[in-house]
């Protein structure tokens, strides 16, 4: 009995050890990303990546590649409403995603 408590112990401690030693198989910007919708944290669209604008519910891979594009060619946003001369937002995207976006 004794040498099976001590092989379920063995086996649990290398368990946790290779977990805890294992390389994380995400970015640190998905983790980012996870961390701004758990706490829903305002994303800079000045600032983000498109991986961190698809956070905000409402943007989408595409629209978020159109909005990095966008401030790549006409530089940063001045105010968050600017957002919507990039197209595919108007005023009812823009309303839907205004509570979770900053300049």
């Amino acid at each position: 009995m004794k040498k099976i408590g001590a092989i379920i112990f063995l086996m649990t401690f290398l368990m946790g050890v290779c977990f805890f030693s294992c390389p994380l198989t995400y970015s640190a910007q998905k983790a980012d990303t996870t961390i701004a919708q758990k706490e829903n944290a305002l994303v800079n669209i000045n600032a983000a990546e498109a991986e961190m604008l698809i956070s905000v519910r409402g943007i989408g891979p595409k629209l978020a590649e159109r909005i990095v594009a966008y401030r790549n060619e006409f530089g940063p946003f001045r105010t968050a409403e600017e957002i919507k001369n990039v197209p595919g937002i108007g005023d009812v995207k823009y309303n839907q995603i205004k509570a979770a976006i900053t300049v």
